[in-house]
């Protein structure tokens, strides 16, 4: 399901979208999927996902948090937790590469929407 939901969302955005669990990238549709699909989740956006972070970031910016360690090239990003029955079990992360098309409210809401969805389904 969670493929599904981000390859619909991709289309629809004209973006990179990334479903995680708490270990590893499980989804991933648009430019730069198999760059991304069956990575494992850095560190840093590890701890932000425990912290139930909501992020709506551009690279450079001290909130942008890179989802895999070695990931490059994408300018924008925003991510929210999905939680299922009060734990965190992974996020949706949208992803630009276009420094012309920077992400906002809208974005972030996408992003929200699809994981409270999610984490209903889940449940």
């Amino acid at each position: 399901m969670a493929k599904l939901y981000a390859e619909s969302l991709s289309q629809t955005l004209g973006c990179t979208v990334c479903v995680t669990d708490t270990d590893q990238i499980v989804a991933a549709s648009g430019s730069g999927k198999k760059d991304l699909q069956d990575q494992f989740i850095g560190r840093d956006f590890e701890y932000a996902l425990k912290e139930r972070s909501q992020i709506l970031a551009s690279a450079g910016d001290s909130s942008y948090i890179k989802v895999t360690a070695d990931m490059k090239d994408y300018k924008n990003e925003a991510v929210c937790p999905i939680i299922c029955e009060g734990d965190v079990i992974g996020s949706v992360v949208l992803l630009n590469k276009d420094e012309k098309k920077k992400f906002g409210e809208v974005e972030q809401r996408v992003a929200y929407s699809a994981a409270d969805f999610l984490g209903r389904q889940m449940g």
